[in-house]
């Protein structure tokens, strides 16, 4: 149990982990150790303690973290965030490691230049640049290849694969805490691992609660299950409450002048229950209010709920009147940004600024032990320092305490903080870190309209990780909040989440077919305006494959006669760079030659030189340098006459294309485009094109 950085009646089971530890050096073998403890039995203590004998140990190990996402408000965030742990372990890991090629799969560092594409409105985007997924490493692996799979199953098999590299040169000490809020993939990675672990250099621990696995919650209990009746799990170690022994331990480490007193350890039995966190709070008490007379007896008022509270509700409120209000305030605005709370959030909560706040937070550590910091991380979009309630019931206490009127505005201005730093968010990556919490706020906030949107995005990042059950959550959630009305933006989500559940080929894509046709009929025009922010969305994502899947159906579903000509040119340009990048380059070129000539014969200029400008990247990227460049120059000509956004498109490919061959020439295309995009105030391309 943790009061002054005491670790309390667990030496049995400190000791048992060093010898997994030290015979699985030994051997070579790994090694896997199941925790299974409710919350306040110290078991997030005694893998630290555990951690800090490996760490003094100065050998070649290298040890690693994660604590799955505990639910904010009434979502479990963890659930929706793929693989999160071992995303978390895979990054820690990668500090302290120098493997080129590791690094890459590890920290996610391939860069890709888009060249332009069509995007809402009249606006045209320019060069992009963007992260590839961990799908797309082992180009510089041994193998000489590059993988490109969208299986979920690979995707497990090469996170895995990841860890065993680094195995291989390193003995490997992972911690994997509160896994019953783990994602179903990262269940499924664990299962795999531990099939494996004999062959792996490592050790890892994974705890949870068995209470929150019960049922159809997780898989947890039945892996480990699996592990241990096949001999793969070294021990399913499960944290018992305290004997009278234990408890006069704890009453030595951290009340001295009570520990002999055998009627105050019998008593503290029976109204614990022998829980350690309990536990603590009670001696907590004692000490500002001692049991003890004058004469150093045990007080008659031992018994006496005026003096001591009977219950642990009541024992934890008597906690909270003994707080200054401006500690409440503090504690109240944390719990409700989660178990987990950050200096960032409660900085602009509190509008102080960040070191008035860290200082707050961190003298609120100090004097009651009720929060703890664990350390600075990237946090949405931002690096902060983290800060945990160090037990659910403290947690509980301070949401408990709010009125539902001071949750929901706090919600409401927690989610606004995170919606402008959404807005801001320049990288895939840092969307990923912000969308799911901005859903959970919402819902706490009753924005069922943001809340939908932000449900519809996560499932729309989390699908390179295909995972049909994070998929099958957020649409289950979305239909919990499902449109009432029939606008654009609500057609549009629903489509939406329906390519998602069709493409994956999930039962559940009959709800959205249901819901779909409920809705009064849209004209092809507004459809497309909707469904074309996510084909564009997921080009500029690299889900070429998904943005192309959109388009075909898109087309299927509106006959040419429905479709103006403008419509068809722009979505046949979009085919085009979508097949572009999938290698398809017989038909993008079909495809590029038929929308040219299309565009010739409805008389549509802007259309021809876009067409135009796809079929030049076509043949760039077949190695047709000379066709490529004769086609530029032909619409460089051309775009002078047909506005900024096509000489934007068209300098800004130039630039791209004559960067090596002629430097001086791509650069006074870049500065042309440069000019353009100021002029049409797209200030986030202008910082891409300046950054190249």
């Amino acid at each position: 149990m943790l009061e002054k950085n005491v670790l309390v009646g667990r030496d049995k089971e400190l000791k048992l982990l060093l010898d997994f530890y030290h015979g699985a050096r030994k051997t070579g073998r790994g090694v896997m150790v199941a925790f299974e403890a409710e919350s306040g039995f110290g078991k997030s203590l005694l893998a630290e303690r555990f951690l800090e004998h490996v760490r003094d140990e100065r050998d070649n190990t290298l040890t690693a973290e994660a604590h799955c996402q505990a639910p904010v408000g009434d979502m479990r965030v963890g659930e929706i965030q793929p693989l999160f742990p071992f995303r978390k372990i895979l990054e820690t890991l990668s500090a302290k490691t120098e493997g080129a090629a590791r690094k890459k799969l590890l920290m996610n560092m391939g860069m890709t230049v888009l060249s332009v594409i069509p995007i809402i409105g009249d606006v045209f985007y320019g060069i992009k640049e963007f992260r590839r997924d961990i799908r797309e490493y082992q180009k510089d692996s041994s193998e000489g290849k590059e993988v490109k799979s969208r299986d979920g199953k690979r995707l497990i098999q090469q996170f895995a694969e990841g860890l065993r590299k680094i195995a291989a040169d390193n003995f490997l000490v992972l911690f994997l805490d509160d896994f019953q809020w783990a994602d179903a993939q990262s269940v499924q990675l664990l299962d795999q691992l531990a099939r494996n672990i004999g062959d792996i250099q490592a050790m890892i621990i994974v705890s949870y609660r068995a209470s929150e696995t019960a049922g159809s919650l997780h898989a947890v209990t039945n892996v480990v299950a699996d592990a241990k009746s096949k001999g793969r799990i070294g021990a399913l170690m499960k944290l018992r409450v305290f004997d009278e022994d234990n408890i006069r331990r704890m009453l030595g480490a951290l009340a001295p002048d009570l520990q002999s007193y055998d009627q105050l350890v019998e008593w503290l039995l029976e109204r614990s229950a022998g829980v350690p966190g309990v536990l603590a709070e009670y001696i907590r008490y004692f000490n500002t209010h001692s049991p003890v007379d004058e004469e150093g007896r045990l007080s008659d008022q031992l018994h006496d709920e005026a003096f001591i509270p009977t219950t642990v509700n009541a024992l934890f409120a008597s906690t909270l009147e003994r707080l200054s209000e401006d500690d409440r305030t503090l504690l109240s605005l944390c719990a409700v940004e989660g178990r987990e709370c950050t200096v960032y959030v409660v900085a602009r909560l509190l509008n102080t600024d960040v070191l008035t706040a860290v200082r707050r937070m961190r003298s609120v550590q100090r004097r009651t032990g009720i929060i703890r910091s664990i350390g600075a991380r990237m946090q949405y979009g931002h690096k902060t320092t983290v800060y945990e309630f160090t037990q659910a019931l403290y947690h509980g206490l301070f949401m408990r305490s709010l009125e539902h009127e001071e949750k929901t505005t706090i919600h409401a201005q927690i989610a606004e903080i995170l919606r402008q730093n959404l807005d801001a968010a320049r990288t895939e990556e840092e969307r990923e870190q912000i969308v799911p919490y901005l859903a959970a706020h919402s819902d706490g906030a009753g924005d069922d309209r943001q809340l939908r949107t932000m449900l519809l995005e996560s499932a729309q990042l989390t699908d390179k990780y295909n995972s049909e059950d994070v998929t099958r959550s957020l649409f289950a959630n979305f239909l919990e909040h499902e449109p009432v009305t029939a606008d654009e933006r609500d057609v549009f989500e629903l489509q939406a989440f329906a390519s998602l559940m069709g493409r994956r080929g999930i039962e559940d894509k009959d709800s959205v077919a249901d819901e779909l046709n409920s809705l009064p009929e849209v004209d092809a025009a507004a459809q497309w305006a909707a469904e074309r922010q996510e084909i564009i969305a997921k080009f500029l994502r690299g889900d070429y494959r998904g943005a192309s899947y959109l388009l075909d159906r898109f087309r299927s579903r509106h006959p040419g006669e429905e479709l103006t000509p403008g419509i068809v040119l722009e979505l046949e340009s979009l085919r085009t760079r979508c097949l572009t990048e999938l290698h398809d380059y017989d038909q993008a070129e079909a495809c590029a030659l038929g929308a040219i000539a299309a565009a010739e014969t409805h008389n549509q200029p802007v259309w021809r030189c876009l067409s135009l400008n796809a079929l030049a990247v076509l043949y760039r990227r077949q190695g047709r340098r000379g066709k490529a460049e004769e086609i530029l120059r032909q619409v460089g000509e051309l775009s002078l006459s047909l506005g900024r956004e096509v000489q934007l498109v068209t300098s800004a490919n130039l630039a791209a294309f004559l960067h090596n061959s002629e430097p001086a020439k791509s650069d006074e295309y870049r500065r042309a485009a440069l000019k353009l995009a100021g002029e049409m105030e797209l200030h986030s391309l202008g910082r891409d094109l300046s950054s190249r």
